[in-house]
């Protein structure tokens, strides 16, 4: 009977435990940024709650004005603004549509060593035949961040 109180009140520590990091999660939310390569640190900074974006969506804005404060799209893995060229350019996985940089997708490649890609978001297996560099760019999302950067640019000289 003893051993039966002493389990309970251990479970229930450990439940205690984990339903306050679930709850403080839900309410107040994390997002993870800046994962080092190779460190593993990860640098975490609370996102907005839902109340605020509730609030900011509900205010209708320009599509100028939000399309300037708007921020540089990037990888959802590392979290790199993508660029035109290199090894951050944004790379179409073919079968489910998502988007990765090159270097992300040349990692995922080399960890398995085959020419099977699963992506990382909704894990649909994608051939890949060569390296990372012969996925499709994301054209549509270059474009987006060359309007972006213009709009900045173009806010600021108006500031």
């Amino acid at each position: 009977m003893k051993m039966i109180v002493l389990y309970q009140l251990g479970c229930s520590i450990v439940t205690a435990i984990t339903f306050y990091e679930f709850a403080r999660v839900w309410w107040v939310g994390v997002r993870l940024i800046n994962v080092d390569e190779g460190r593993n640190e990860v640098v975490v900074q609370p996102v907005e709650s839902r109340r605020s974006v509730d609030e900011s969506s509900a205010k209708a804005e320009p599509e100028s004005v939000s399309l300037a404060a708007a921020p540089k799209p990037s990888c959802n893995i590392c979290s790199v603004p993508y660029t035109e060229t290199g090894t951050h350019t944004p790379r179409l996985i073919k079968e489910c549509g998502h988007t990765i940089c090159e270097q992300c997708v040349g990692k995922l490649l080399n960890a398995k060593h085959e020419n099977l890609l699963i992506c990382p978001f909704c894990q649909k297996p994608t051939i890949v035949n060569g390296p990372a560099g012969t996925l499709p760019k994301n054209f549509a999302l270059l474009e987006y961040r060359t309007e972006v950067i213009e709009r900045t640019l173009d806010t600021k000289k108006t500031v």
